[in-house]
């Protein structure tokens, strides 16, 4: 149940934004679900630190064994060195068949949160 440590801290008060999300075992691209989680209710956060605490354990795969991960959005306050992720995916059916193309693309900013 944590603690899970982010990798910032000084975090933004009820910026936070936690949802556990289940991605088929096969194809880790397909999100099977995505439940959003309640502070104080299922989980403490401590925004000084930048940890977070699950009320109970959170299992790394479902009954299915899918995995489950722990997603987390979140702001900062000061200046930081910040980082931009970006991606796209299509998918296209051409004679019965699907073929899909991702691009992820990470770039350096120099900006100031706060």
């Amino acid at each position: 149940s944590g603690p899970y440590r982010l990798s910032r801290r000084n975090v933004v008060g009820n910026s936070e934004k936690v949802v556990i999300e289940v991605r088929d075992r096969f194809r880790s691209e397909i999100i099977i679900s995505r439940t959003p989680q309640t502070r104080l209710v299922d989980y403490d956060f401590d925004t000084l630190s930048g940890t977070l605490r699950f009320r109970a354990p959170v299992v790394s795969r479902d009954a299915d064994l899918n995995p489950q991960f722990i997603v987390v959005d979140y702001e900062t306050e000061g200046a930081a060195e910040q980082y931009l992720s970006a991606g796209g995916r299509a998918a296209v059916k051409v004679a019965g068949h699907v073929a899909a193309m991702s691009v992820h693309e990470t770039m350096q900013l120099g900006a100031v949160i706060g």
